[in-house]
Order: C-alpha cells, then sequence, then structure tokens
C-alpha cells in the first residue's frame, strides 16, 4: 500500500503535534487537489468527444434523411422484418457487452495500482446498472472499510505496528479477491462477445440479400442509432 510517514521531532509536544497535523494537512489538501485535477481532465475528454461526435451525429442524420429522399423510400418506418429485428437485437447487446468490458477493465487497473479510499470511493458509481454490480460492489464497499480504518489507525499508529500490518494484509486479500472476480467476469463476458459477434455475422450475411435500397436505409439508421446511444452514454458520465 501506498503510506506517507511524516515525523517531527521536539521536545514540546504541542509543537510536534501542530507541526504534523500542518503537513499531514497541506499534504491531504494537495492530494485533493490532484484528484480534482483528474476528474478536470477526464471532464475534457468527454466534452472534446461530445463536440466531436455531435458532428458525426448531425452527419449520420443528414445521410439518412439524404438517402430516404433520393432512394425515394416514403415509409421508413414499416414494421421490420424478423431478421432485422434480430440483428439489432443481437447489435444492442453487442454494445452493452463492449462497454461492460470497457469499465471492467478500467476498475481492474485502478485496482492493480493499490489506490487508496477516496479513489475506491470513486468506482463504485461506474458499476451502477453493469451485470456483475452484485458480484463486485459489496467486496468494494468492503475494501473501503478497511482503507478508511486504515486511514484512522495510522492517526494514532506507526506503519510498522502489528495492527496496521494487519489490516495491510486483509486490504491486499480483498484487492486479490475482488481482482479473481474481475478476471471471472472478464471471461464470462468475452465468451458471450464472442458468440454475439458469431451470431451477429451470420445474420448480417442473411441481412446482405434484402433489396438494396431497404438495406441501405437500415444501415444508415443503425449508425445512426448507434452514434445516439453513445452520445447519450458519455452525457451520463
Amino acid at each position: 500500500a501506498r503510506t506517507v510517514s511524516i515525523r517531527f521531532k521536539s521536545n514540546n509536544p504541542r509543537l510536534g503535534y501542530e507541526v504534523v497535523m500542518g503537513v499531514s494537512k497541506t499534504f491531504m489538501q494537495y492530494n485533493d487537489k490532484k484528484l480534482k485535477q483528474s476528474s478536470e481532465n477526464i471532464l475534457s475528454f468527454i466534452d472534446k468527444q461530445l463536440d466531436s461526435l455531435s458532428v458525426e451525429l448531425k452527419r449520420s442524420k443528414d445521410s439518412l434523411m439524404t438517402y430516404q429522399r433520393v432512394a425515394k423510400l416514403p415509409d421508413p418506418d414499416q414494421s421490420s422484418s424478423t431478421l432485422q429485428i434480430e440483428v439489432e437485437r443481437f447489435q444492442e447487446e453487442l454494445f452493452i457487452l463492449n462497454d461492460e468490458l470497457v469499465v471492467l477493465n478500467a476498475i481492474n487497473q485502478k485496482l492493480k495500482n493499490e489506490p487508496n479510499r477516496l479513489e475506491v470511493y470513486r468506482i463504485l458509481p461506474e458499476l451502477l446498472g453493469k451485470s456483475y454490480e452484485t458480484a463486485i460492489a459489496a467486496n468494494l464497499e468492503a475494501l473501503y472499510v478497511l482503507l478508511e480504518e486504515k486511514e484512522d489507525v495510522l492517526f494514532k499508529l506507526t506503519p510498522e505496528a502489528s495492527e496496521v500490518k494487519r489490516l495491510e494484509k486483509r486490504i491486499t486479500d480483498k484487492s486479490n479477491q475482488i481482482l479473481r472476480s474481475i478476471d471471472a467476469v472478464q471471461i464470462r463476458l468475452a465468451a458471450r462477445r464472442s458468440v454475439i459477434s458469431s451470431k451477429l455475422n451470420e445474420l448480417e450475411v442473411e441481412y446482405s440479400a434484402m433489396p438494396e435500397k431497404r438495406m441501405e436505409f437500415n444501415r444508415l439508421r443503425n449508425v445512426q442509432d448507434l452514434n445516439e446511444k453513445y452520445f447519450q452514454l458519455l452525457t451520463e458520465k
């Protein structure tokens, strides 16, 4: 675990206490500032992605409207065939699986970097609504409690104290347990994604036999729908 030891030797106990607490407070303020800067960088990145995606979304809508006018498709909202419904259903599931794997990989990396209490707390919202929320959230909350307990103990004891060492071992064990759970979930999601991708490829081959105009219209509409979903996903983060 990453720890900071602050010591000050003085014949005046009060002075020693004030110096150590002052340095501790300054360090915590610095750490909070760095976390805030990291959050601001993430928000800046998302804003840039939103600007770029907004242009792409408008382009996909314009392409769809132009093709509809040129191809003379007066009734594009007619009932979809069973094949089209299946394609869209598998595209939706594949989209969700990819998003869940991206989030899970990010969480996995953060845990391998031995996060502090605040970093673990920031991970918890990323699990909301995910298929693996139940399997991981409870253990993450337990890890948060252990890290919080360690911070409290370190205000009274040195890092070499036996109680601190026991807490560090419990923290390591809990982190490893979470990482094992993540590995199992990743294998399950990757296997499901492989099955879905294979099935989707088969359906798209069959889908290509549809009349050219209708196929192109549906392709453009699917591109627009996916852009809208991605845009909505970014605005929710």
